[in-house]
């Protein structure tokens, strides 16, 4: 999961939550949006805040 990534190098996979975030493609809307839940994240939650969209 990329939330595993991201909580493993967040150097590597928060950028890519990122990145996907700011993309039109719904599947990566609502992976996005199912990662950001995950408490492995709440670490980063500043930082990811921005990428949270109605969905």
């Amino acid at each position: 999961a990329i939330s595993v990534v991201a909580a493993a190098d967040p150097e590597a996979g928060l950028p890519l939550l990122e990145r996907l975030a700011a993309s039109d493609d719904t599947d990566a809307a609502w992976l996005v949006r199912e990662n950001l839940a995950k408490a492995r994240l709440k670490p980063f939650a500043e930082r990811l805040g921005a990428l949270r969209r109605p969905g």
